[in-house]
């Protein structure tokens, strides 16, 4: 009895000592995946940062585009009402060259009226 006593004590000592292989296996294991699970979050997290920032970008430029184009637009109506008002001063203030161009108009409306009857 003494024997048996002695061999489940080694015994209960043999289990105890696998018990704590398999845990600590079992634990490596679940520390591998876990820090897969980590990589793949990490990866999928950078790859989103990087879309995100190609999308900023490329909305950054279209709407640099557009300002541009609106600055172009605007700053050609400036200048065309600029022209416009510069041709209407320079008309007002030289009335004999004003008067030299309504006649001239006047004279070439008349030949052309008469060339297409």
């Amino acid at each position: 009895s003494r024997r048996a006593s002695k061999e489940r004590k080694s015994a209960l000592a043999i289990e105890k000592c696998y018990r704590g292989h398999l845990g600590r296996k079992a634990t490596k294991m679940w520390a591998t995946r876990k820090a897969e699970i980590k990589a793949i979050n990490l990866l999928m997290n950078a790859s989103a940062i990087s879309i995100s920032r190609m999308w900023r970008g490329y909305m950054g430029r279209q709407k640099a585009v557009f300002v541009r184009q609106s600055m172009t637009e605007f700053i050609a109506q400036l200048r065309a009402e600029d022209a416009k008002f510069e041709e209407d001063e320079y008309w007002r203030t030289h009335r004999v060259a004003r008067w030299k161009r309504d006649m001239h108009l006047k004279r070439k409306s008349k030949t052309t009226t008469k060339v297409d009857k």
